[in-house]
C-alpha cells in the first residue's frame, strides 16, 4: 500500500487517547519507518505524532499491569526520533518547549533532542544551535533542577556531537585556535561565553561554565582539542599573574572540568601534551598538604585535577604517576584543620584504585599502612585510614586482598598498637563480609580463608594461649565472625580439609571438663565459628558424634567459663539442627541431656534447653517443644532460675552471629516460627492468668 498505508495509518491516530493503545501506535511508527518509505507523508505523520508531545497522564499505581508514564514517554521519543524526515519539522519546535515551566517538560524535551542529535541530519541542527546553547547556558546556570541541568548537558554533547566535523583536528602552526568570526564553528557559542567569563576581573558561575566546557569537549576529538584550546592559555595565564585565592580556585575548578573530558583514550586534547609543563607547575605534584583550613577549597580543587592528570592516557610517566599519588594518600593521611581534605584525598583515591589498581598497591598502601603503625597515633586518624583502605578495597577486587593481607600483618606481626586490633579486626571483618557478598565471592573465599581467615585465627591462638593482652574477646569475636563470613561459603570438601587442623587444636579445650575458670577458653569462639559455619554435608573429624556432643554437654554445665560453655552449646545446637535424620537427632539429643543432666538443676541446664529449642524448634522438631514445655515449667514453678529461663527465650529465636542461621546453613522449616508462635503463647497466656504469684507473671511477660 506504500503512501497510502503510512497516510491511513496517521488518519486511523489523530486523536487516539488511551494510553495503552498509544503506546501500541507509538511502538509500530519506528518499524513503520524502516519498511516504507514515509518521505511523501512525513509531515502528516509527524503533525499527528508530536501533538502528543510532551505526554502526560495519570498512572493507576494500584495497578501493575498499567502503562507507566515514563514507558509511554521513551515510545513516543523513539518515534518522533525514527526518521531524518522529521529533523525539519522537530527540532524548532522542541527548542521551543525548552522553555516551560515544567521541570518533566524541560527534562523530555531535552531527552528527546538527545535523542534527535543522533537520528536526523547535522545540517537540520545547526540553524538552532545557537538558540538551544543558549537556553542551555540559562537552565545550567540558573539549576533550578540538578536534573534538568543534567539533561541538559547531555543535550548539549550529543548535539555538539552531532555536528562536529568529521576531520582530525590541527591548531596551525602556533598552535592556537585563530581569533572568533562569524565563520567559526557552533563551538563558538559556548567559548566565546566561556573566554569572557574567564577573562573578566570576577568570574561568576565557573561550576557552570566548566560543566558547559566539559560537555562540548566530551563530544568529540576535534571538539576536545579545539575547548582545550581556547581555554588553556587563557588560565594559565590568569593563574600566574594572580594570587588571590578565590580566583585561583574557580580558574582550575574550570580547567578540571576541561582535562576531565581528556581522561578518554579517543578524545584526550593534543595540545596538553605540549603544555605538560604548565599543567606540572599549576598542580604541583609534590607540594606538602596545607595545614591552613584558608587553602583547604583550593587544596581539594588541585587534587581533583593532580587525579585526572593520573587518569588521563599516557600523561605522566612512572615517576610523576608515583609522585602524584603520594600526594593525595599524604591528603587523605595527614591531619588538617579541615577535615573535607582528608574525606576528599580518600574518595580520590577510591576512583584512581578501579583505574590505576597496580600503582595504588606500590605506592599508596605502604604509607597507609605506615601511617597506621605510628608511634601514639589516635584511635581517630586510625579509624579515618581504615575507613580509608576498608572502601578503597571493597571498590577494587584487584587489590582487596593486598589491602587485607597487609592489615593482618601488621597485627600478627606486632607493628599495630594492640589498641586498635578491635577496630583493625572490624574492618577486614567488614570488607570480607562485602567481598563475600559479591558476583565473585565463592570464587576468592577459599583465598580469603587460606591468606586471612587461618592467619588470623593462627595469630588469636597463640596470643591467646600466652596470655597477651592483644587477644581480647572483642577482638577473638571479630575474627570469629571473619572466619564465619568466608568459611561459609566453601564446599563441603575445602571445609573438611580445614578442619581437622581446627580440632586437633581446640577439642581437648572444649571437651576438658575442669570447674576451674581459664581465660584460654575465650578462644573457643574461633572453634565454634569454624564449626557453626558447615554445610550440613560437611563431615566433622569425629569417630563417635554422639560421644562427642556429650562430651561438649558435660564440659558445658561443669565450666566456671561463659566461653566455654557458650561455644559448646553453640556447636551442640548446630548439629542437631543440621542433622537430616529424625531418629538421628533423636538419639543425639538424648545424648546430650543424658550426660549434662543430674540431681542438681544450675543455669547450664537451662541454658542448654533454649540452645536445644533453638535447634529443633527451627526445624520443626517435637524435641524442641519438649525443651520449651521444660523451660515454661521451671518459670511456672517459680523455681530459683525461673528468670535466667525467661530471659533465654531470646536465644530461641533470636539472631546470633553464627550458630543456627540462614547464613551459616542452618536449617529452617517453613512457618516454623509461626508454630512456634501459635503453640507456646496460648500456653503463656493460660498460665498467666492461672498464677497468683508476680513472680511469675513477671517472668511470664519475660
Amino acid at each position: 500500500m506504500g503512501d497510502d498505508f503510512v497516510l491511513g495509518f496517521a488518519q486511523m491516530l489523530d486523536g487516539e487517547k488511551d494510553p495503552r493503545s498509544l503506546m501500541v501506535a507509538f511502538q509500530i511508527i519506528p518499524k513503520l519507518a524502516k519498511m516504507v518509505n514515509i518521505k511523501n507523508n512525513a509531515e502528516d505523520l509527524f503533525d499527528v505524532i508530536f501533538c502528543y508531545f510532551p505526554i502526560t497522564f495519570k498512572h493507576r499505581e494500584s495497578d501493575p499491569s498499567s502503562i507507566s508514564p515514563e514507558s509511554l514517554k521513551a515510545a513516543l521519543r523513539a518515534a518522533i526520533t525514527c526518521s531524518p524526515y522529521f529533523g525539519d519539522m522537530a527540532i524548532k519546535p522542541l527548542i521551543e518547549k525548552t522553555t516551560a515551566a515544567s521541570m518533566s517538560v524541560k527534562i523530555d524535551t531535552y531527552e528527546t533532542l538527545s535523542a534527535a542529535a543522533s537520528a536526523y541530519d547535522p545540517e537540520v541542527l545547526k540553524p538552532d544551535m545557537e538558540t538551544l546553547v543558549e537556553q542551555i547556558r540559562e537552565d545550567v546556570i540558573m539549576a533550578s533542577d540538578e536534573a534538568v541541568a543534567s539533561a541538559a548537558l547531555d543535550t548539549l554533547e550529543a548535539m555538539y556531537s552531532a555536528v562536529s566535523p568529521a576531520a582530525p583536528f590541527s591548531n596551525g602552526s602556533d598552535g592556537r585556535v585563530p581569533e572568533f568570526n562569524e565563520a567559526l564553528t557552533p563551538l563558538d557559542y559556548v567559548l566565546k561565553d566561556a573566554i569572557f567569563q574567564l577573562t573578566a576581573d570576577e568570574i561568576k558561575n565557573p561550576e557552570q561554565i566548566g560543566k558547559l566546557l566539559r560537555s562540548a569537549a566530551r563530544s568529540s576529538t576535534y571538539n576536545c582539542n579545539v575547548v582545550s584550546d581556547a581555554v588553556l592559555p587563557i588560565i594559565v595565564e590568569r593563574l600566574h599573574t594572580t594570587d588571590v585565592l578565590t580566583v585561583r580556585r574557580e580558574l582550575i575548578d574550570v580547567l578540571n572540568h576541561v582535562l576531565s573530558a581528556s581522561c578518554d583514550v579517543d578524545r584526550k586534547a593534543e595540545c596538553l601534551d605540549a603544555d605538560k609543563n604548565n599543567l606540572l607547575n599549576i598542580y604541583r605534584l609534590d607540594a606538602s598538604v596545607p595545614l591552613d583550613k584558608e587553602y583547604s577549597f583550593l587544596h581539594i580543587t588541585r587534587l581533583k585535577g593532580i587525579t585526572l592528570l593520573i587518569l588521563m592516557p599516557g600523561f605522566l610517566d612512572v615517576n610523576e604517576t608515583t609522585m602524584a599519588l603520594q600526594t593525595i594518600s599524604r591528603a587523605a593521611i595527614e591531619r588538617n584543620e579541615d577535615e573535607n581534605v582528608n574525606k576528599e584525598g580518600s574518595h580520590l583515591l577510591v576512583q584512581l584504585a578501579q583505574s590505576k589498581p597496580e600503582q595504588v598497591e606500590t605506592a599508596v598502601l605502604p604509607l597507609f599502612f605506615d601511617a597506621l603503625c605510628e608511634d601514639m597515633v589516635s584511635a581517630h586518624k586510625v579509624s579515618s585510614l581504615l575507613n580509608a583502605l576498608g572502601a578503597i578495597g571493597v571498590a577494587t577486587a584487584r587489590i582487596l586482598q593486598p589491602i587485607l593481607s597487609g592489615l593482618v600483618r601488621e597485627i600478627t606481626s606486632g607493628k599495630l598498637s594492640p589498641a586498635h586490633h578491635l577496630a583493625t579486626a572490624t574492618t577486614i571483618r567488614k570488607m570480607i563480609e562485602t567481598a563475600a557478598e559479591g558476583s565473585n565471592g565463592a570464587e576468592i573465599c577459599p583465598a580469603l580463608v587460606s591468606n586471612i581467615a587461618i592467619p588470623l585465627s593462627d595469630w588469636a591462638y597463640n596470643a591467646g594461649s600466652s596470655n597477651s593482652s592483644s587477644a581480647r574477646p572483642e577482638v577473638i569475636v571479630e575474627i570469629a565472625k571473619t572466619i564465619t563470613a568466608v568459611f561459609r561459603k566453601l564446599d563441603s570438601d575445602k571445609q573438611e580439609q580445614h578442619l581437622q587442623a581446627q580440632f586437633d587444636r581446640y577439642m581437648t579445650m572444649a571437651l576438658k571438663v575442669d570447674a576451674a575458670d581459664d581465660a584460654h577458653f575465650q578462644l573457643l569462639s574461633l572453634y565454634s565459628a569454624f564449626v557453626c559455619a558447615c554445610w550440613p554435608e560437611t563431615k566433622l573429624p569425629v569417630d563417635d558424634l554422639a560421644d562427642y556432643l556429650g562430651g561438649l554437654a558435660s564440659a558445658a554445665v561443669l565450666t566456671k567459663s561463659f566461653y566455654h560453655r557458650d561455644a559448646c552449646f553453640e556447636i551442640i545446637a548446630t548439629v542437631l539442627n543440621k542433622t537430616s535424620s529424625a531418629d538421628l537427632r533423636d538419639q543425639l539429643t538424648r545424648s546430650v541431656l543424658g550426660r549434662a543432666d543430674g540431681e542438681d538443676i544450675d543455669i547450664a541446664h537451662v541454658l542448654l534447653r533454649h540452645w536445644i529449642a533453638r535447634a529443633l524448634v527451627n526445624r520443626n522438631d517435637k524435641g524442641g517443644y519438649e525443651c520449651v514445655h521444660w523451660l515454661l515449667a521451671l518459670i511456672t514453678q517459680d523455681s530459683s532460675f525461673a528468670g535466667v529461663a525467661a530471659e533465654g527465650f531470646k536465644i530461641i529465636l533470636g539472631d546470633h552471629d553464627w550458630a543456627v542461621t540462614a547464613a551459616t546453613h542452618g536449617t529452617f522449616k517453613l512457618l516454623s516460627k509461626q508454630r512456634f508462635y501459635a503453640t507456646v503463647v496460648p500456653e503463656i497466656t493460660a498460665n498467666f492468668k492461672s498464677a497468683s504469684s508476680d513472680v511469675v507473671k513477671a517472668s511470664l511477660l519475660v
